[in-house]
């Protein structure tokens, strides 16, 4: 059944708050996935809304929908995420996954993205990712799917 098992899409976003400069923000979701400044910074949507006292915050978001662009953010979670965070995510696997939207929920520690190394945070300062599997089985229960998905993140080198 995991030959029928595929990330469909990843979105990444982050918040810059009043007292971040926005360019780093955006650089540590850059950093997520091996492509050229121009493109991404093109391809990262800024939505700027007010927060407390009328101090404007960004919110930074990409989604990565082409086959490439997501492989691409897979290889960077098997190459920069320590093997101990990978185990972190399939021992806590169902904390972090939605089986209702076959959705892998992520936060990163958004500074240390920054200065491109990858870790998981569970701090208010993050880069969150959130990782969108299909399937096209049809035939899976929730319990299998669980268990495809799991075995498709091990293969990959993502958990361990």
């Amino acid at each position: 059944m995991n030959q029928d098992l595929r990330v469909a899409s990843v979105r990444l976003s982050a918040h810059a708050h009043p007292t971040e400069v926005v360019d780093k923000a955006r650089q540590a979701l850059a950093n997520l996935i091996p492509a050229g400044p121009a493109l991404l910074g093109k391809a990262i949507e800024t939505t700027i809304v007010d927060g407390d006292y009328g101090n404007k915050i960004h919110i930074l978001g990409l989604l990565l929908k082409s086959a490439s662009q997501v492989d691409a953010f897979l290889q960077t979670l098997k190459e920069r995420l320590p093997d101990e965070h990978k185990q972190l995510i399939r021992q806590h696997f169902d904390s972090f996954f939605n089986p209702d939207n076959k959705t892998l929920f992520l936060r990163f520690h958004k500074q240390l993205a920054f200065q491109g190394q990858l870790r998981l945070s569970q701090y208010d300062d993050i880069v969150h990712a959130s990782i969108k599997f299909t399937s096209y089985t049809g035939k899976a229960t929730d319990g299998d799917e669980r268990t495809n998905i799991l075995k498709f993140l091990l293969e990959q080198g993502i958990i361990a």
